[in-house]
């Protein structure tokens, strides 16, 4: 099963990943990044997956979520202040 997977990153998009494991939108996961690993928190699947690349499973799920009001509320804040989706503390 495919899943998107918001990073706090300052990108404004979630990534694809592949789960063997059963996961609902608000489930926060760890999953591998370029050389390491983050931690980031399963999105909706509203966003349209690049063609032709590799996709990484989702290595684990921790024991915590966030409801869908807030994940509604981070997509609003985003809009309504023109900032990434995913950017945490700054653009460090």
């Amino acid at each position: 099963m495919k899943a998107q997977v918001l990073l706090p990153k300052v990108f404004n998009f979630p990534f694809t990943y592949n789960s063997k494991i059963k996961i609902k939108i608000g489930d926060i996961v760890e999953v591998p990044f370029g050389s390491k690993h983050e931690i980031g928190v399963i999105w909706k699947n509203i966003y349209q997956e690049p063609e032709n690349i590799k996709i990484k499973e989702i290595s684990k799920k921790t024991d915590y979520s966030i409801d869908k009001k807030l994940i509604n509320f981070i997509e609003w804040f985003s809009i309504y202040n023109m900032v990434p989706i995913g950017i945490k503390n700054g653009y460090r």
